[in-house]
């Protein structure tokens, strides 16, 4: 099975990463692993076979990888890239400002929820295309942190009564 194949098949629930060796006697071998643990690689007595109790070491764990994507593992440079999860875009409000907003998340792939409180607000997010409309207050329909559009819920965010980004 080659390394496309084995992509598709992989669970989005999983945390996967393709691995690619940057430099040296192994350049370009690849490897494909799903919650930290092997299930594909390119050459079959390579690089990360050669090197695969590196992998268990706590020190090639993600904090390793810089923000580039690059990992020193043995000494070799290998690309890191973490695949697969849906890209999600949560927007607040559903005014005129989010309209574009919604329209380039979709152009870029993303899964749009908007939260509106308002319903003819939100029938104009529905319009632009949002995938999920949750018609309710922003109090009731988030459980994170957020910034109001709205001067005195900004207001009584800051004096505790919600947090805010």
């Amino acid at each position: 099975m080659d390394f496309y194949e084995m992509l598709g098949e992989r669970d989005l629930n999983q945390r996967n990463m393709a691995m690619t060796v940057l430099e040296g006697e192994y350049l370009g071998e690849k490897a494909l692993f799903a919650d930290d643990k092997p299930v594909w690689t390119s050459e079959k007595k390579g690089f990360f076979q050669i090197h695969m109790q590196a992998f268990e070491k706590p020190e090639y764990k993600e904090a390793q990888i810089s923000p580039q994507g690059i990992a020193r593992i043995d000494g070799v440079k290998v690309f890191c890239e973490l695949l697969g999860s849906e890209k999600k875009f949560v927007i607040c409000g559903g005014g005129h400002v989010s309209i574009p907003v919604i329209q380039m998340g979709l152009m870029l792939g993303f899964h749009i929820t908007v939260l509106e409180d308002r319903p003819k607000f939100a029938d104009h997010a529905r319009r632009a295309g949002a995938h999920e409309i949750i018609c309710d207050s922003f109090e009731e329909g988030l459980e994170v942190p957020c910034l109001y559009r709205d001067d005195r819920k900004q207001a009584a965010c800051e004096k505790g009564e919600r947090s805010s980004y």
